[in-house]
């Protein structure tokens, strides 16, 4: 019986990070005499303390009523508690490099980091920071140079300040995004978005799916639901696990989990699921490559170098 109870902790912590809380299991909680919940849960404005119990029957789901007293002293620790426990696939350091090329051309390079945990608007924020541009070559044909910041809450990797800086073939935008998920809006120069509670930025959004995959074993043809708001619109993605491969590269032979995003269908993509993302099925779940089908061909991202890692890259021969 503990064993299926460990498996409905852990259901529960995956059910938790799918709706935008931040999770865990408490270790030892079973051998407690004291009130001692499974698993804590918060997103930043709501907290659970939950016991959870497996039965011969269905799982049932039930509301919960916790002491004033007990529910008081988890909130006040549950973020140091998620920190100190921080399980997350990356770390303060991690900085990754990608080659984009069109075929044998090398088209640009992108660039993905996690830079720090920093005071950012009065709030200890994670801070990730992005940025493409094109090679000298191609600046001839279309210049990129996009720059994309984002701080986030280290709790609930919800974002709280995105900045986007793009110049694409003179096409130039300047986004400045400020989010506030106690009224779940997004300010917006002067004007006020309403968002989903769980939404997330386009920078943010990588590091929170890496996350979710690291905290839960999915299932072939499962999918990943994640909110993001971009271009001052709402827009659910979904993100569909197609099967494992082994991929090439120049550190040996790596096994990744293929993911389809399903992408709107507009000015670039021809039809959804047109993008494929291989992320390693290890402990970093690291983007390895990506590949996209565009209207005049195929666009291909690769890793070509990567510092500060968590976790070793499980590379075999």
């Amino acid at each position: 019986m503990k064993a299926k109870g460990s498996n409905a902790e852990r259901q529960l912590v995956a059910m938790f990070w799918e709706k935008g809380y931040a999770a865990i299991r408490v270790a030892g909680s079973g051998s407690s005499r004291f009130p001692c919940p499974d698993v804590l849960a918060s997103n930043g404005r709501k907290t659970f303390a939950v016991e959870a119990k497996a039965t011969k029957t269905n799982y049932q789901y039930s509301a919960l009523k916790m002491r004033k007293r007990n529910a008081i002293f988890f909130i006040a620790f549950l973020p140091f508690i998620l920190l100190a426990q921080n399980d997350y696939p990356f770390v303060v350091g991690e900085s990754c490099s990608y080659r984009i090329h069109y075929g044998p051309i090398t088209a640009g390079y992108g660039h993905l980091s996690v830079k720090g945990l920093e005071n950012h608007l009065g709030e200890k924020c994670y801070f990730f920071d992005g940025f493409g541009e094109t090679t000298t070559f191609f600046d001839y044909i279309f210049e990129v140079n996009d720059s994309y910041i984002s701080y986030c809450n280290p709790n609930t990797l919800t974002p709280i300040h995105f900045i986007r800086d793009v110049n694409e073939g003179g096409y130039k935008i300047k986004q400045d995004y400020r989010f506030n998920y106690k009224e779940r809006e997004v300010l917006v120069e002067d004007s006020l978005y309403q968002i989903p509670e769980d939404s997330q930025d386009m920078i943010s959004a990588f590091y929170y799916a890496r996350t979710l995959l690291s905290r839960q074993k999915i299932k072939q043809d499962s999918i990943l639901k994640i909110n993001i708001f971009m271009d001052e619109e709402n827009y659910p993605m979904r993100i569909r696990y197609l099967k494992n491969e082994i991929v090439k590269t120049k550190w040996g032979k790596i096994n990744c989990m293929v993911f389809a995003p399903q992408l709107q269908i507009g000015r670039i993509f021809q039809k959804e699921e047109e993008m494929r993302i291989w992320i390693s099925d290890d402990d970093n779940k690291l983007m390895i490559k990506v590949e996209t089908k565009i209207i005049i061909g195929v666009i291909k991202a690769e890793l070509s170098s990567f510092e500060g890692l968590k976790n070793p890259l499980s590379i075999t021969d």
